[in-house]
């Protein structure tokens, strides 16, 4: 597909008055792919008649690169810890004493009962599953490796199907 047959439904929208959002995909003159994204800004008279359009284009190739280099490495931990026993995820515990899970092999389904997209931004519903008297002592040895910069490890009980487990 050329670039006008990509960017003419665009072209006739701002011309129709509407502010235009879009990538779009280029060849260089070496054969090289490359993304732009483009914005469309109708030009108006004093009438408010349109009268052509503003056209500002960004090259986005590298961030586009990163993106796809970003969810190629995800895709592959994905794999490999998709076959690994229990679970692997990265924990996140914020000034404010909030934790979160933000990444999560499939492991946490079986492990602790959850989804590892439920977890990423607030981890408070795996904390509720704790044995209270256990508590206490999770978040001392977080704090403490946090603190220390050291490898994270603690035994605790947790409550999953109606069952205590030790984890």
């Amino acid at each position: 597909e050329d670039l006008f047959s990509q960017v003419e439904p665009y072209i006739h929208r701002a011309l129709a008055g509407e502010k235009v959002t879009f990538e779009s995909v280029y060849w260089s003159p070496e054969g090289k792919v490359g993304h732009t994204l483009v914005n469309y800004v109708p030009d108006r008279d004093t009438d408010q008649n349109v009268i052509g359009f503003f056209v500002l284009a960004i090259d986005i190739t590298e961030r586009k690169q990163a993106e796809e280099a970003k969810n190629e490495a995800l895709n592959i931990l994905q794999k490999v810890t998709s076959r690994v026993p229990g679970a692997v995820y990265q924990f996140r515990l914020r000034p404010d004493g909030r934790v979160s899970i933000p990444y999560g092999s499939v492991g946490l389904q079986h492990l602790f009962g959850v989804a590892p997209e439920n977890v990423r931004e607030d981890a408070a519903d795996v904390f509720a599953k704790v044995n209270p008297k256990d508590l206490p002592g999770i978040m001392e040895s977080i704090e403490t490796s946090a603190r220390e910069m050291t490898p994270w490890s603690h035994e605790y009980r947790f409550l999953i199907d109606g069952a205590e487990k030790w984890i």
